[in-house]
């Protein structure tokens, strides 16, 4: 029988494929079959999609997306687009999950099956390691090729299944300060969409027990629950924030100061030049203490929109104690090409 810890209220649909056999998903119908050639569920979740879709909802996100055969995705993604071309598709998937239905990086398969955007878990996981399990910035670099997934990722500090910035219990207990160099990174990066989570701008930290989730450093999503910190912005149904500390505001102001700086063409529609790896010898490259190789707290990039001619550089200290001094970034030659220039 379950444990307490188990997801018992949920079921496994039939999307037409034996889960249990393996993941060879070639046998299903492919994106231009006819409705009724296609499993049950296909068309049914074709209907639930188009029930929404005439009532004004123009975007959708798929849970667990890699559980789900890519040819359902490939038929149904296609349907809601001859629907409304513009509709967007956003997938919260894991290729590490061995329950993931195709033998390649699902990521990018749910990306061919025609998602817009797919969750980039691996960056939350090393800028939440560095704070919590000794990881360094200069851990980033390796995912920043990953080619088209790069710019078509969904991007977050928080969600619904990730801890709290805020909570003294992780990203090394700073509170929410934390939030500003992660976000700072997270939300620049690429032209791809970015996640505030509700309760982030105002430093919600989940304290205490809540309900069937526990004291776990998250708000829970098992129970109808209140968030303390952000019923200070609600203020008795006035949402002016009313009750916010002066730092609750500064915080709330900064959020909306990022995503106002994050809508210049550098990067809406710019590409990404990372610099850590120049600077991996640079003494004025953020080092602390005794270290003699750079890169652990500081990471660095341009973004750069040829059309536009816009570059912006980015630099953020991840230590969140110490404020770093005299930093001097080398940008090398390839770098001042990159951005049209021909050299320093």
């Amino acid at each position: 029988s379950p444990s307490i810890h188990d997801w018992y209220e949920t079921v496994k649909l039939n999307y037409g494929h034996d889960f249990t056999r393996g993941r060879d998903t070639a046998g299903l119908p492919g994106p231009d079959a006819d409705p009724a050639d296609v499993p049950k569920t296909w068309r049914t979740m074709d209907e639930i999609l188009g029930y929404w879709q005439e009532m004004g909802v123009d975007g959708f996100r798929a849970d667990m997306a890699h559980m789900v055969p890519m040819e359902f995705w490939r038929w149904a993604v296609k349907r809601a687009r001859a629907r409304r071309e513009d509709v967007f598709f956003s997938a919260e998937a894991y290729d590490n999950d061995p329950a993931k239905l195709t033998e390649g990086h699902v990521l990018d398969g749910l990306l061919d099956a025609g998602f817009d955007a797919v969750y980039d878990d691996p960056s939350y996981d090393v800028l939440e390691a560095i704070y919590d399990a000794g990881q360094w910035a200069n851990d980033l670099d390796r995912l920043t090729f990953t080619g088209r997934r790069f710019h078509q990722s969904l991007r977050y500090a928080e969600n619904h299944d990730e801890v709290r910035i805020a909570s003294p219990k992780v990203w090394g207990g700073l509170g929410m300060k934390t939030g500003k160099p992660v976000s700072a990174v997270l939300f620049s990066m690429g032209r791809g969409p970015v996640m505030l989570y509700s309760g982030q701008e105002v430093g919600e930290p989940a304290a205490g027990e809540e309900g069937f989730g526990g004291d776990d450093a998250r708000t829970t999503i098992f129970d109808y629950w209140s968030m303390a910190e952000f019923t200070k912005w609600v203020n008795g149904g006035r949402y002016d924030g009313g009750r916010l500390s002066d730092e609750q505001k500064e915080l709330r102001e900064w959020y909306g100061k990022l995503i106002r700086a994050t809508q210049g063409p550098a990067f809406t529609h710019g590409e990404f030049y990372g610099l850590n790896h120049a600077n991996h010898e640079t003494p004025t490259f953020g080092r602390v203490g005794d270290e003699t190789f750079s890169g652990h707290w500081l990471y660095a990039f341009i973004r750069h929109d040829a059309g536009s001619g816009q570059s912006c550089l980015v630099v953020a200290n991840f230590h969140g104690t110490e404020t770093l001094k005299g930093v001097k970034v080398d940008i090398p030659q390839n770098a001042w090409e990159f951005i049209g220039r021909e050299g320093k």
